[in-house]
């Protein structure tokens, strides 16, 4: 991604030991200026591993099922799919 300028947006991931720390860098760090280029600095909750996502998604399904909304499974082209609900 390129910002207005051409320029590469950039992005990074920092990892911190505590959320102290963590808070610390966002309150040091956000909206200042770095190269020029003002950055965003913000907290980001971890993703859900693929095992709690898909636990989850059988989980509404199981709920759609018993409210009597369940979804049915359509395939679409590339490798995709996507539910048709009643």
């Amino acid at each position: 991604m390129v910002d207005a300028d051409g320029r590469s947006r950039g992005c990074g991931t920092v990892l911190f030991s505590t959320t102290r720390e963590a808070a610390k860098a966002i309150q040091l760090f956000n909206e200042s200026f770095l190269l020029g280029r003002q950055i965003e600095v913000t907290a980001r909750q971890p993703r859900r591993r693929a095992a709690e996502r898909r636990q989850s998604a059988i989980g509404e399904r199981e709920s759609a099922r018993a409210a009597g909304t369940e979804a049915t499974r359509r395939e679409k082209g590339g490798g995709g799919e996507w539910w048709l609900f009643p």
